[in-house]
């Protein structure tokens, strides 16, 4: 980020070549090898040197409309299924094992996010991770 806490065209250029593009090491602007990243519509995202050189590598970079975050955060459809099926489970399992005197510890936490069989009580878990973030959970949002 720069001075005042946000990201101009400099710095969205350097986050995306640092931490975007090495998540798809297989990028190309060919069919089936491009990505998508859509961001707000801070300062800097229209710079089209920046957006020739990202299309040219397969990345598209699609800017919000201003103002309208709170009406876009498609991330959102698919966080809030997933909260509430791993709020489920953290209900589900916390009466398991306070019926058995035993705590929660962070080694839960696979069985918390992509469900199963607690095997100290037997109690079943959602998969809220798959459920909340399939293919087509994310096609429909």
């Amino acid at each position: 980020m720069n001075e005042r806490a946000g990201m101009n065209s400099a710095e969205l250029s350097k986050y995306i070549k640092n931490s975007i593009l090495p998540l798809y090491p297989d990028i190309a602007d060919v069919s089936g090898k491009r990505v998508i990243l859509k961001v707000d519509s801070g300062p800097g995202r229209m710079n089209t040197e920046m957006l020739a050189d990202l299309k040219l590598q397969g990345l598209y970079l699609i800017p919000g409309v201003p103002n309208t975050t709170s009406k876009t955060q498609e991330t959102d459809q698919n966080y809030g299924p997933f909260k509430s099926k791993f709020r489920t489970n953290i209900r589900t399992l916390s009466q398991a094992r306070f019926e058995k005197q035993m705590s929660i510890h962070v080694t839960d936490l696979p069985l918390l996010v992509f469900g199963g069989i607690c095997p100290k009580t037997g109690a079943m878990m959602i998969d809220a991770f798959s459920t909340a973030f399939s293919v087509q959970s994310n096609l429909d949002v």
